[in-house]
């Protein structure tokens, strides 16, 4: 071992194989050589076949392969050529090249007729021997060169990354590095290569080039044409087997429709479908109509997006290694993952040529021949893009694309390529094209016309698109390319690609030039902008009148200008300035190169003081939009009259500045602008300009901001939420009988009818009249029952007739309606509807039936609301809707209880100031009544309750004296005569006790007194009164929801909680689950709270 370890140290292995390889290579040229000098003698001895003075060896060696390819002699050919073609292609310094194409491209069009054409080595062969003679075509050339051309050919030195190692050297680049002496360029490659539509094509010829000589500076040897051919011919030969796989019929593909690529069917390279959070493993596969996955099919629709996205499990979003599909036929789109470790090179694959089929054909609308020959030539794009891939392992985003479609969208003028394209495919001929059958190469009946050579190729290889199969493809005469006719579609191209050149020259600049670091970036923009900023600080510097002499004279140059009307010509001037800036350099400046500008950088932080930095920038950003809030709210307040002065006054401001700008000339405006400017800094107005500076910042300072408070998040979807109008099922808490504990059942909800909505309640609260009728014993025959009147919800669907509402509308529900019909609603003194009023049978107003239901029985409704239950339906007149930003678990005491005490006192009973109010029951809706007293100015509000914890929170709500009955030895009349001078001026009644009634009509003043009742009897309804007290001018109101109409008063309590101008949130004692409902229920019959607010599960 140590004497082979030695030799190989000193006589790397790598040169031992080079000088191997060489030998054999050099053998085996001279073997081909000879062989085709003996072809070419025989050629020669054959009558009509000759050599060409005009052409080179290798040029005369391929014009005889030719001529016995298309059993033509060599003379024929050239008369054939000098007969056809313009004289334009018969100068002597183009001629051996015209005459060399020619005689090639008919050669290639004969040959690839064969299915099999891509297996034949000697087709390989002969192709790379055109493209070398089309570099040295000329005899004249051909004297110049050394032997085997070595002269022309590019040496390509490639530097080992570890000499005397082979183990971590590309194969390719090995065998480049061992058979190097016949190369080829570019331009032979793009000028021979598409010929065969197949292997290469015009517009991707240089993306494929570069993608075959990245290993070897730049030319093509033919070991790699060799490599690519072979590859193209298994990859050709794996989709056809695919195709006729039992595979394929599981798909039950239609007609004309080809599988060009499937993944997914080795363990090892998985393919997942996401839809949502679930993913499952299968078989993925693109046709030229659509992507399967398993037997799901995905098909190209005119809406449809194709694009990179991230996935993961569970639909979390952390991997880049997916393509997203989504269309309008689709609820949610599809997500294909390619899990790899090797970066996302699977997916950018797929995406690629997922988006090249029918792209093209969609945006042009091609149909027919037209749309056939263009999917045929995404078709050889995509298998030429997988040969690539498969032969040379190279990455589809290392190098770039080979698609044709996709090329044309990125190229610079990609958009002339695209319509030289679609301009030729609107001259396909959709015929059988059996008249075109010529002797003549190129026929006057072509010139206007282009034939599917895309579409042939493919048939040939027995790919058929269309239904029906062209009957005279073998007899197409060669029209491939026109010689010495230039083409739309190659000037699109040639003017692209030079255009690509001076972008990527551009770009070379752009990236020479990019800098890292904020400091640096800034620092480089103040160089780059040096200039203006010296303008403007030299500007500025004038308003500051340091130098009065300049300041002045700046002063009356400026007002100069304006006043002569030369302002309007200086943009134009600063246009001239930089034009003749420009036109300077360019004239003066030719043989001179840009200087390079320097720029002193401030030196680099280290990662601490980065993020010092990163904070405190953080920070001034924080600042600023906090400034610019405030400003923005307090022009708010301003605007909405939150402070009635000062709007006011902008108001009046804005009339005189608007009145200002009507009808002074513009000219003056800018002279007075001018004028203020430059002469607020001056000596003789400084000290006032101080001080009014000093009153705006004092004036500002007094605005308040408008309030704003962040809203509580919904549960996802809970806004957008939107059911079919079916029956659905939820939980409700039913009553099954008078008192007896509420069980929580499924009930199934109705969808709703015409004009009713169906909501999702979010927020609930218990109020005393659901306890009051939950234990009455009057209507046994309305159980079970659903409870509930105080609600606030989101609306989960409409019924038919219903505009008012929309899906995800937050929505306040009430136990009277508003119908903006009847005849108290239409005259504005009732809320009394006649046609939505209180409903106390337990159904619905607009059918006398129910819309819940159990085990097929009704369930009955509770003042045609019931929200006691996830979801419930009401009438649409029966609905108020409110913003979304306002709390929806505080707003639903709105429904009843807060609005009914308001509206007493304020509606009702229209308390004046100064006034005294006594308030007979201190719950909900009478301390409501006594925050309307107190915001009415009442002078005494008195409370009277038996609770004495009531006395604490009626002080919270307004109360000026308390009474508990029970600690008295007189009657509550007496005491609240003497509190009050003779009697109070109102009085509530808030119990729901008729024996209360009288004594809150004795307790108000005689001649004036107003006596309101409010309250829901829980026993007999009769009030008894003497009838004295009503003669002796007192008066007995009663009070239902304050008076309020829904839908046209209710908006305006929700704005004064919005803007808290009434307290509500107080009102709230007790915050409980939906399965709690029944602890809610025993608090109230205990005394124990105010509202207790039920929230229902989301």
């Amino acid at each position: 071992m140590g004497i082979v370890e030695t030799w190989m140290r000193e006589k790397p292995i790598r040169t031992f194989l080079a000088q191997f390889s060489t030998r054999r290579a050099a053998a085996g040229a001279a073997a081909l050589l000879a062989s085709s000098s003996a072809a070419a003698a025989s050629a020669d001895g054959e009558p009509g076949d000759r050599s060409i003075p005009q052409l080179s060896s290798i040029a005369n060696s391929v014009v005889s392969r030719c001529s016995r390819v298309l059993a033509l002699a060599t003379e024929t050919l050239q008369q054939n050529f000098e007969v056809d073609y313009p004289d334009s292609c018969k100068e002597s310094n183009t001629y051996a090249k015209e005459f060399l194409e020619y005689c090639c491209h008919k050669a290639l069009h004969e040959v690839t007729t064969r299915p099999d054409h891509l297996a034949d080595k000697n087709l390989r062969r002969l192709m790379f021997d055109m493209m070398l003679a089309w570099e040295h075509p000329g005899a004249v050339v051909e004297d110049e060169l050394p032997e085997n051309h070595s002269a022309l050919r590019t040496t390509v030195d490639i530097e080992d990354d570890d000499e005397g190692s082979i183990f971590y050297a590309n194969s390719t680049r090995l065998a480049v590095q061992v058979n190097d002496k016949k190369t080829v360029g570019l331009g032979a490659f793009a000028r021979i290569a598409p010929s065969c539509p197949i292997i290469a094509d015009l517009v991707t010829v240089h993306n494929l080039f570069d993608a075959l000589t990245c290993s070897s500076g730049g030319r093509l040897h033919f070991f790699v044409f060799d490599k690519y051919i072979k590859s193209l011919d298994k990859v050709f030969r794996s989709v056809k087997g695919i195709l006729q796989s039992p595979l394929a019929s599981s798909f039950h593909l239609d007609a004309g429709e080809c599988i060009l690529a499937m993944d997914g069917d080795r363990p090892i390279h998985p393919v997942f479908q996401h839809i949502g959070i679930s993913a499952w493993p299968g078989r993925l596969i693109l046709t030229t109509h659509a992507l399967y996955f398993q037997s799901i099919k995905v098909g190209y629709g005119d809406k449809i997006v194709i694009k990179r996205d991230f996935t993961g499990p569970l639909g979390v979003r952390l991997f880049d290694k997916a393509v997203m599909y989504k269309s309008s036929t689709l609820t949610e789109p599809i997500y294909f993952d390619f899990p790899e470790l090797g970066g996302p090179s699977r997916r950018d694959y797929w995406l690629a040529i997922a988006r090249e089929v029918n792209k093209f054909i969609r945006k042009f609308n091609l149909e027919n021949v037209q749309r056939a020959e263009a999917l045929s030539k995404a078709i050889l794009g995509i298998l030429r893009y997988s040969a690539v891939k498969e032969a040379f392992h190279i990455s589809p985003s290392h190098f770039k694309t080979t698609l044709t479609f996709s090329l044309a969208e990125k190229l610079p003028k990609g958009d002339m390529v695209l319509k030289a394209l679609y301009d030729n495919y609107f001259q396909l001929l959709d015929t059988s094209l059996s008249h075109l059958v010529t002797e003549s190469p190129v026929d006057n009946r072509l010139q206007n016309h282009s034939l599917p050579f895309s579409l042939y190729a493919l048939s040939r290889m027995g790919f058929i698109l269309l239904k029906r199969k062209d009957e005279a493809q073998s007899e197409i005469s060669f029209c491939a390319v026109c010689f010495g006719v230039t083409k739309s579609l190659e000037a699109a191209l040639e003017e692209s690609i030079c255009y690509s050149e001076r972008i990527d020259a551009a770009r070379a600049t752009i990236d020479q030039v990019k800098v890292e670091g904020v400091d640096a970036n800034l620092a480089l923009m103040q160089e780059l902008l040096f200039p203006f900023i010296q303008v403007v600080k030299l500007t500025y510097s004038l308003t500051k009148w340091e130098d009065p002499l300049k300041s002045f004279l700046f002063l009356a140059f400026t007002l100069y200008v304006i006043q002569r009307g030369f302002i309007a010509y200086m943009l134009p001037s600063f246009f001239l300035a930089f034009a003749v800036v420009m036109l300077w350099h360019k004239y003066n400046g030719r043989e001179q190169l840009l200087g390079v500008l320097e720029v002193r950088t401030p030196p680099s932080k280290n990662p601490v003081e980065q993020i010092l930095t990163l904070q405190d920038a953080i920070s001034k950003l924080e600042e600023t939009l906090q400034s610019v809030n405030i400003v923005l709210l307090k022009f708010r307040a301003v605007l909405f009259a939150a402070v009635p002065k000062t709007t006011e006054m902008v108001a009046v401001a804005f009339l005189a500045a608007s009145a200002f700008l009507i009808f002074v000339p513009w000219r003056h405006l800018l002279l007075i602008a001018v004028l203020e400017v430059y002469t607020r800094e001056m000596p003789l107005r400084k000290q006032n300009t101080e001080k009014f500076r000093r009153r705006i910042r004092e004036w500002w300072a007094r605005i308040p901001a408008a309030p704003w408070y962040e809203a509580p998040r919904e549960p996802a979807g809970m806004a957008a939420a939107s059911s079919p109008a079916a029956a659905i099922t939820c939980r409700a808490a039913v009553a099954w009988a008078p008192g007896q504990a509420l069980v929580m059942e499924e009930v199934e909800v109705a969808p709703p009818e015409a004009m009713e909505i169906r909501v999702k309640v979010v927020s609930t609260s218990i109020c005393r009249s659901d306890v009051t009728q939950w234990q009455s014993t009057a209507q046994t025959d309305l159980f079970p029952r659903i409870f509930g009147h105080e609600a606030s919800g989101v609306v989960e669907s409409v019924g038919e007739g219903v505009t008012e509402f929309e899906v995800g509308d937050h929505v306040l529900t009430v136990f009277i309606g508003e119908c903006m019909s009847c005849k108290h609603c239409v005259s504005g003194k009732s809320n009394m509807c006649q046609k939505l009023g209180l409903e106390r049978r337990g159904v619905m107003h607009s059918d006398q039936k129910t819309r819940f239901s159990l085990r097929g029985k009704p369930v009955y409704h509770y003042c045609a609301v019931s929200s006691f239950s996830e979801y419930t339906v009401v009438h649409s007149g029966c609905a108020v809707k409110v913003g979304p930003t306002v709390p929806m678990d505080r707003i639903c005491l709105l429904s009843c209880g807060v609005s009914a005490g308001l509206g007493a006192a304020w509606k009702v009973a229209d308390i004046s100031k100064g006034s005294s109010v006594v308030i007979f029951g201190l719950g909900t809706v009478g301390l409501s009544v006594a925050q309307g007293a107190k915001l009415r100015r009442a002078s005494i509000i008195i409370g009277v309750d038996t609770n004495p914890e009531k006395q604490e929170k009626g002080k919270a709500f307004g109360v000026t004296d308390f009474i508990n009955p029970e600690e008295l030895n007189e009657p509550v009349q007496q005491v609240v005569k003497r509190l009050t001078n003779g009697g109070a001026d109102y009085s509530f009644e808030c119990v729901g006790d008729t024996g209360v009634v009288s004594t809150a009509l004795q307790s108000c003043s005689d001649g004036w007194g107003l006596t309101v009742t409010l309250g829901v009897p829980k026993a007999k309804p009769e009030v008894s009164a003497h009838y004295a007290l009503l003669l002796s001018g007192r008066t007995l109101k009663g009070s239902l929801f304050g008076g309020w109409r829904p839908k046209s008063d209710l908006p305006l309590l929700v704005d004064k909680y919005a803007n808290k101008e009434i307290q509500v949130d107080d009102l709230v004692t007790h915050d409980l689950s939906f399965d709690d409902i029944n602890k809610a229920l025993e608090l109230m019959l205990e005394n124990k709270c105010l509202r207790c607010v039920i929230h229902m599960p989301q």
